[in-house]
């Protein structure tokens, strides 16, 4: 039994990819090391969750256009105004596209198009802390009380609609308009917009 092990560490030796792992390995008397399992870094890809997979899809608007729009087909640009009101100081609101819509947070097409912009007609100055917008997240923090973000952005979908959900601080209100729709949500909420 012992005799199988020896043979199982050294093809694993012979197989492994990184010679740091190799000679650190053989460092050790191969009587007391068990059999380690060596992993490229592909392998490591590969055993990653597909929750994870799917958060990394997220980030990139051009990978998760080719997973979800033809090719062959021009995908439309929709404008999207995000009005958040009453967001209270080093509070964080998040909007997400749900995971089952052919849709994506886009900059636009490049031809005159603003990407995102954020303004306020209330407040003195925009209270944001932090913001991050990817394919399919987009979240703001603020440092003080904000009684208005506005928010421009386009949404980039091939469907009538857009669903997903608003996560906002007690008393805060999102306010998204189309330019055919507006709908309100408070708290933790989903949404639906017709474009």
């Amino acid at each position: 039994m012992e005799e199988s092990r020896k043979g199982e560490g050294k093809a694993t030796h012979k197989a492994g990819t990184g010679s740091a792992v190799t000679s650190s390995a053989s460092a050790t008397p191969p009587e007391t090391t068990p059999p380690t399992v060596e992993e490229n870094p592909q392998d490591v890809l590969l055993s990653v969750p597909i929750r994870n997979q799917r958060m990394m899809d997220h980030v990139d608007e051009e990978t998760l256009k080719g997973k979800l729009f033809r090719a062959d087909r021009d995908v439309a640009f929709q404008p999207l105004s995000i009005a958040l009101r009453n967001v209270r100081a080093n509070s964080r609101v998040l909007i997400t596209i749900r995971d089952d819509q052919h849709a994506v947070w886009s900059e636009g097409d490049g031809r005159g198009l603003v990407g995102l912009s954020f303004s306020t007609n209330v407040d003195p100055a925009l209270y944001l802390s932090n913001f991050l917008i990817n394919a399919r997240e987009f979240f703001v923090q603020t440092y003080a009380d904000s009684q208005e973000i506005l928010v421009q952005l386009y949404v980039r979908t091939t469907q009538r609609e857009l669903r997903g959900r608003v996560d906002l601080p007690p008393n805060a209100v999102a306010t998204l308009q189309s330019s055919t729709d507006r709908t309100s949500v408070v708290g933790l909420s989903a949404f639906a917009i017709d474009f």
